[in-house]
């Protein structure tokens, strides 16, 4: 009788022993699992952090790069109009604009590009039936923008675009004129742009002598 009640005291050890073997390997599974939660969590948050600045930081050089594109084309318009008056063209007139032909159309939503880098009588494009002429590339050689194509000129994710509009007042129909400077470009899927907007005066109603 003894005898059999070890054996079952036994028996009931071993099987004990064996599923306490068993829950201290399930523990450590579990363990393990919730390790590896925790450091993925702590790689690949960082990793994140880091992933979003660098998309902030190329954005935010895009950005300074296309406002400075935008205010080049509105100070070519400043030079022209200067420069127009200066050759002996009078404010009293579209003369003081020449060169962006058809402003004075009753249609002026006439798009154009601007070419500094070019020749004198290529720097001003009508771009209104495609815009792909105002896409703008860049020269290695010089570290110029603009749209001439050649060795050294490279393809850029920008394309500029200038709207010249003339306004009167009731004593001057050649009173000055809005231009809306926009640069557009594409960051990965998203479309970006940058648009300035600035008011010119015609301040010589007569040529300077």
């Amino acid at each position: 009788m003894n005898g059999n009640l070890g054996i079952k005291n036994l028996s009931l050890w071993k099987f004990r022993k064996k599923s306490s073997s068993y829950f201290k390997c399930g523990f450590s599974i579990v363990e393990t699992l919730i390790a590896i939660a925790i450091l993925s969590v702590a790689v690949v948050a960082p990793m994140s952090l880091a992933q979003r600045g660098l998309i902030a930081s190329i954005y935010a050089k895009d950005q300074v790069t296309a406002f400075y594109l935008a205010q080049e084309s509105v100070e070519y318009v400043r030079n022209l109009r200067d420069a127009n008056n200066y050759v002996g063209r009078s404010g009293d007139s579209g003369d003081w604009l020449r060169g962006f032909d058809g402003i004075y159309d009753a249609n002026q939503n006439i798009m154009f590009g601007i070419d500094v880098s070019a020749q004198s009588a290529f720097q001003i494009i009508n771009c209104s039936s495609n815009l792909a002429l105002c896409r703008l590339n860049f020269d290695t050689s010089r570290g110029i923008y603009g749209e001439q194509t050649g060795e050294t000129w490279q393809s850029t994710i920008y394309t500029r675009t200038l709207q010249v509009k003339p306004f009167t007042t009731d004593s001057d129909p050649f009173a000055g004129a809005d231009l809306i400077a926009t640069v557009t470009w594409r960051s990965g899927n998203i479309q970006r742009s940058m648009v300035i907007n600035e008011k010119i005066f015609n301040w010589y109603p007569a040529p300077v002598e």
